[in-house]
């Protein structure tokens, strides 16, 4: 392991125990977007990794635009009282509401073939939409999702013109109660994905990621569960300079049980 790379580790390290020194600032600052500008452009596609899901759900919203291209208002299916007023939460991550274009950064939010890459956290990216041949789209949802996931290495299905390799993902079923009431959605299971929350970010590794710690909502512990979602120094980008006392100064936190978790959890992963 090169200096560079034990330096990290020992930084997340740091992290995870509040207690972050002045070389741990110094080393996560070389990567703040003024100081390698030259490498502002490589992370363009990189997800961003926020504290609040009103940050995430802007973000996410404001980029199928740059696409130019038709947006789908997928609405989900619901049968009980209030069920269209739950949140996604209730109804075991399913969306309301999916506001997707052909191009769309997605991410799966269900496990359909974990030996094949299909898991819940899985990053993708939207080929096509399919209605069946009577449906209208104006007016019916879609019949299935044409995908092309980063890390699928099931059975080959390819496009005809550019040789993708794709899988089709239908929607599902979720079942709760609201009050008093079961209910049921139905919906692809799947987000937008250019942003995801801290919490979505646990347990999944990418080669980049944008953050901006400077935010007051990054404490100590979500910047060490939200940091440690790349494997090298290189492979993170902050969006702002960050003040050493307080951005790391001890403080008692309520992600201390997300980062021991996820501590275990990597630990684990290395037996």
């Amino acid at each position: 392991m090169d200096s560079t790379a034990q330096r990290f580790r020992d930084a997340l390290n740091h992290l995870r125990e509040d207690k972050v020194t002045y070389d741990d600032w110094k080393l996560l600052s070389s990567r703040v977007s003024a100081v390698v500008p030259d490498e502002i452009e490589s992370f363009k596609d990189a997800v961003r990794i926020y504290p609040k899901k009103d940050d995430v759900r802007e973000y996410n919203r404001s980029k199928p635009r740059d696409l130019r291209r038709p947006v789908a208002r997928i609405n989900a299916l619901h049968e009980g009282r209030d069920a269209e007023k739950a949140s996604s939460e209730e109804a075991g991550n399913l969306s309301a509401t999916l506001l997707l274009s052909i191009g769309a950064r997605i991410m799966l939010l269900e496990n359909i073939w974990t030996e094949r890459g299909l898991v819940n956290g899985a990053f993708g990216v939207v080929h096509d939409i399919v209605w069946r041949a009577e449906d209208d789209p104006r007016r019916d949802p879609p019949f299935a999702l044409l995908i092309k996931f980063d890390n699928y290495s099931g059975p080959l299905t390819t496009t005809e013109d550019d040789n993708d390799i794709i899988v089709p993902i239908f929607k599902s079923k979720r079942e709760f109660v609201r009050g008093n009431t079961p209910c049921t959605c139905i919906q692809f299971p799947i987000a937008l994905a250019y942003a995801i929350t801290v919490h979505k970010a646990q347990g999944i590794t990418v080669k980049r990621a944008v953050l901006n710690i400077a935010n007051r909502d990054f404490t100590p512990g979500l910047t060490y569960v939200a940091v440690g979602r790349v494997e090298t120094l290189g492979g993170v980008l902050f969006e702002e300079p960050f003040d050493f006392f307080e951005s790391f100064k001890p403080r008692v936190s309520k992600t201390t049980e997300w980062r021991e978790q996820d501590a275990s959890r990597r630990r684990k992963e290395h037996v």
